[in-house]
């Protein structure tokens, strides 16, 4: 997504890991049923770690 819009693609981000969190609050409770959610948590904080370092440079790869 960094590659057609870097801001855009931090917005995206930063909107689903907030609702991610959201579901993760949800699903907490349940014990087993919030392991999924980890997995959406990890996979969107492992994205998004790219992404600030090329929208300070204002490079596209």
């Amino acid at each position: 997504m960094a590659d057609w819009s870097i801001f855009r693609s931090l917005l995206i981000g930063a909107v689903g890991m907030g609702a991610t969190l959201m579901l993760f609050w949800l699903t907490a409770p349940g014990g087993w049923l919030a392991l999924p959610v980890v997995f959406l948590i990890t996979a969107l904080g492992s994205g998004a770690r790219g992404q600030p370092a090329a929208a300070v440079d204002g490079r596209r790869r």
